[in-house]
């Protein structure tokens, strides 16, 4: 079972696509996305295969619409840093943007 249809049975209904090999953003190895619904400060989970394992990697207030929800409520942004106390790995995604008029 790969990560595709491992991820459709763990989301049923909602829309799983394969990520890996076609130049799409945050798709560097082989993985799989499923977009959430109803989501507001995260749009995308991801399940990617690392050594033996299958990772979970989200990431939130990846765009500006989803950093003004996330740190709109200091407690959101507290609980999301707490998680590291329950064993998860939280860490900066920096990357550039821009926006071009015209």
């Amino acid at each position: 079972m790969d990560v595709v249809d491992i991820l459709r049975r763990a989301a049923p209904g909602l829309p799983v696509e394969r990520m890996g090999g076609s130049g799409k953003a945050y798709a560097q190895k082989a993985s799989a996305r499923v977009k959430l619904r109803n989501a507001r400060s995260v749009h995308f989970a991801y399940l990617e295969p690392r050594l033996g394992e299958v990772a979970l990697v989200l990431y939130p207030a990846d765009t500006l619409e989803q950093a003004r929800h996330l740190y709109r409520d200091p407690t959101q942004t507290e609980r999301l840093l707490a998680l590291r106390q329950h064993g998860w790995e939280v860490q900066p995604n920096f990357h550039f943007g821009y926006a071009e008029k015209g």
